[in-house]
């Protein structure tokens, strides 16, 4: 059978031999966004290691999706030719792989030993390596006497049909001796154009590695590309899940899941943006553009470094994720600390990774982020809109598939998110999710001035777009996303829980 070629993109349409085979025992997810509006995210723990695994080998047998499925039944829907059904996906923490007395993938061992290792109670109280700090998280992410030992990721296109999934695989757990730890539920947020949105407003996953060539293809009828290649390999995300059957281990993949939940304080992000606006000396439409150079892209996803407004529904909409920073070196357009560029430099530097974030809602918005009503300054926004806008309890449910926590996710959060000597220069930390270490002097969030106890900031932006002429504002934007507690993960092959021995 032809080998499988992880250096390069797949065309799973005319996948056969090896890579038809790997895409059988393949999670779905992975490769491809499972593209259903509601989630569950279950955390469970497991009690004996014998129904552990029984439990594991019938969620595998009787839930679990892979990657093939999930494919084909898209492929069927957008011909007309089925509807959205139920999708399951299992992954299983460095705990979750001791609990059934097994040996976790290396690279899960090395990144969660940070959460469960011996130094967790310290860690619990203090900071972890990428400046988290778990005393703040919520119980369910920090209680070390109920460690997570997996996470079924239930979704389907309603709340209906997930609230019925979800009770199906509540009553197996419960019945193979384990406990449902927590529940996180998802959903999908779109604006009146039906892109998907984050809570405080913006185009979210623009930007993503395309890893099936049939999304590449599909890609180029809408975009031209000169300046960005979104096409990726798929040693991107996947490795060779090491305990697979040996039989058939050749063609089985696993990859490394990273969840995080990320509470977003929309009325302190939309005041800020405001403050900003005004100090920027912006007026009218042009007042938009004070949110853009802090994400890099204006709401609808027009990039700040192309136009200093956005584009909506122009001939030019064509060139949204056609760009790179190469001509933008000093970040006159856009900032060097903007969240996208410091994110994805878009200079071949950095691994990239593959996000599969959902928002949330533990409590209902007043406002959907979309339909913040007009303000003409920041004191007018503050007495009619700021009170209809969440503080807590909103957010987003970061997850991000890996073929290396630390060469990936680690780099992304540690040594670029919250660096901010880095990428080039000191741009100053990411101003949506970098976070500084916790035992230095905590500048006060929602202030123009910024406080030089910091190295390497401040966060500069240029009072004119695209004038190197123009005199930079140091402005800090920082500390409106909160971290409320996230775990390691590896998804193994469908082979090694189908597997499993009891």
């Amino acid at each position: 059978m032809t080998a499988i070629n992880l250096g390069a993109p797949l065309s799973w349409r005319n996948a056969e031999g090896c890579s038809l085979e790997m895409l059988k025992n393949l999670q779905g997810n992975i490769l491809k966004g499972h593209g259903r509006s509601h989630v569950a995210c279950v955390f469970i723990g497991f009690g004996d290691p014998r129904q552990a695994r029984h439990l594991l080998r019938t969620l595998a047998e009787r839930f679990v999706t892979s990657a093939l499925s999930q494919l084909r039944s898209s492929d069927a829907r957008r011909k007309g030719c089925a509807t959205d059904g139920d999708f399951c996906h299992i992954a299983l923490s460095l705990s979750g792989y001791e609990a059934i007395n097994c040996q976790a993938p290396a690279g899960l061992d090395y990144m969660g030993r940070l959460r469960v290792g011996p130094d967790y109670a310290e860690h619990a109280a203090g900071t972890t390596e990428i400046n988290d700090v778990p005393s703040e998280w919520e119980q369910a992410f920090r209680d070390p006497d109920n460690p997570i030992h997996a996470l079924i990721l239930a979704a389907a296109p309603d709340a209906c049909s997930r609230g019925s999934l979800t009770r199906r695989l509540i009553d197996l757990v419960h019945d193979n001796g384990a406990r449902v730890l927590h529940i996180q539920h998802g959903q999908q947020l779109r604006n009146r154009r039906g892109s998907a949105i984050e809570h405080f407003g913006y185009a979210d996953s623009i930007s993503q590695p395309l890893m099936l060539q049939e999304d590449i293809d599909a890609l180029a009828g809408d975009y031209r590309r000169t300046l960005w290649e979104p096409a990726a390999p798929l040693n991107t995300v996947l490795v060779q899940d090491p305990w697979a059957p040996e039989r058939v281990r050749s063609t089985c993949f696993g990859s490394y899941l990273v969840f995080r939940k990320l509470e977003q304080n929309v009325r302190s992000f939309k005041e800020r943006e405001f403050e900003l606006a005004d100090n920027l000396g912006l007026h009218g439409d042009d007042r938009e553009r004070a949110g853009a150079l802090v994400m890099g892209r204006f709401k609808d996803g027009t990039p700040v470094t192309l136009s200093s407004r956005a584009w909506s529904d122009r001939h030019d909409a064509d060139k949204i994720n056609d760009f790179d920073y190469e001509q933008d070196y000093a970040g006159t357009r856009c900032p060097r600390h903007a969240h996208i560029r410091k994110m994805n430099p878009r200079d071949g530097r950095m691994d990239r990774l593959v996000r599969r974030g959902i928002p949330y809602e533990d409590k209902m918005r007043l406002l959907p982020p979309d339909e913040t009503p007009l303000a003409g300054n920041t004191r007018d926004f503050q007495r009619r809109v700021a009170p209809l806008l969440p503080e807590r309890d909103v957010g987003l449910l970061f997850m991000a598939y890996n073929s290396s926590l630390e060469t990936q996710f680690r780099r992304f959060q540690h040594e670029w998110g919250n660096d901010p000597f880095k990428p080039r220069g000191q741009p100053g930390i990411d101003p949506i999710i970098g976070s500084l270490d916790p035992d230095m002097i905590r500048a006060p969030v929602n202030r123009l001035a910024r406080n030089t106890s910091y190295p390497g900031m401040p966060q500069d932006i240029f009072l004119q777009w695209n004038s190197n002429a123009a005199v930079a504002l140091n402005c800090e934007f920082s500390g409106h996303v909160t971290m409320k507690g996230g775990e390691y993960f590896f998804s193994p092959s469908l082979p090694f829980l189908t597997d499993l021995i009891e």
